[in-house]
């Protein structure tokens, strides 16, 4: 009998997702009903989240119980904790993941093709097949170890991340859009020295450095044009530094995708590692979630693709 646990978190798109709830316990109990009535039977455990990183320890527990399939319900932020409580443990005791998008941006699963309809995402879970995503692996020079799964940002992203959690009452991407549009009265900007798989390092003077597994983040703007979630690549883009103004005129661009065209301001490389040192210290996002501020002195940082390392419930 497959083992499934669903894990909730109430808080996702600023709450909203708890509204979310009986409508997707509904469309799993008739899934399961449906199943048992062709024989065919599920042991569903469904925990809620209770504060932050909760769900990294539930996916750790599941895992820990030889759960079959651990399903995320939230948002990105959710995705990346439950994620990284699945990498806790070995590849051969990893569960299988299943995503319900419940957030504000839900980049991730657009990146990776989730249905929006709640029962065609169900029957997905229950009767699609397994597809291997690779991660990004960060390590930085305080000892700490995340793993990220769509993207993480440096610099105007991380600012931007930081901006969105100050107005409560916004939501999705144009939260986002009002951060941008803030952060962009005062850009930041840091001196990189950066190494590139095992050629020889280089310098920049960057507003924005964001390495990416998949092409969209910040519930839809396209930092990483290209990326594949299965390559065994990340794909890294570079915003040179400039100007209010500049910046102002090149958003409409971005989000139209079309930034590649302006190589003078906008590089994208692919690598499978990128060693990252700043000259002050870095404000970073990893999959929309805060992972270091100006003030807790990050100078150094490493990442590498971890091909295939989750499989995750896919309809094709």
């Amino acid at each position: 009998m497959p083992r499934l646990r669903i894990i909730f978190n109430p808080a996702a798109d600023r709450g909203h997702a708890a509204e979310k709830e009986p409508i997707i316990r509904n469309a799993l109990g008739k899934a399961i009903h449906a199943a048992e009535s062709e024989g065919r039977s599920y042991d569903l455990d469904w925990v809620s989240t209770e504060y932050p990183e909760h769900a990294i320890a539930l996916a750790h527990e599941a895992a820990a119980q030889q759960i079959d399939l651990v399903v995320a319900v939230g948002g990105d932020g959710t995705i990346h904790e439950v994620i990284n409580g699945l990498m806790a443990v070995e590849g051969g005791q990893r569960p299988r993941l299943g995503v319900i998008p419940g957030g504000s941006g839900n980049d991730f699963a657009h990146n990776f093709g989730v249905p929006d309809d709640i029962d065609e995402v169900v029957r997905v879970i229950m009767e699609g097949v397994e597809r291997p995503i690779d991660l990004g692996m960060l390590t930085d020079d305080q000892g700490r170890c995340v793993y990220i799964d769509n993207t993480m940002g440096i610099g105007f992203s991380g600012v931007v991340n930081i901006n969105t959690r100050k107005r409560k009452w916004l939501r999705g991407f144009f939260a986002y859009l009002v951060a941008v549009l803030e952060t962009i009265i005062s850009p930041p900007w840091l001196a990189f020295r950066l190494t590139v798989d095992d050629k020889e390092p280089f310098t920049r003077e960057l507003c924005m450095l964001s390495i990416n597994n998949g092409p969209r983040e910040a519930g839809g703007f396209p930092t990483g044009i290209g990326a594949l979630m299965d390559d065994g690549l990340l794909t890294f883009l570079m915003m040179r530094k400039m100007g209010s103004l500049r910046l102002l005129r090149y958003l409409p661009v971005v989000m139209a995708g079309k930034h590649l065209n302006y190589p003078k301001f906008f590089t994208s490389e692919n690598a499978k590692r990128l060693s990252v040192e700043t000259d002050r210290p870095m404000v970073i996002h990893t999959d929309g979630e805060v992972f270091s501020t100006a003030d807790m002195g990050l100078h150094a940082l490493e990442i590498e693709v971890v091909p295939g390392a989750v499989q995750v419930m896919s309809a094709n």
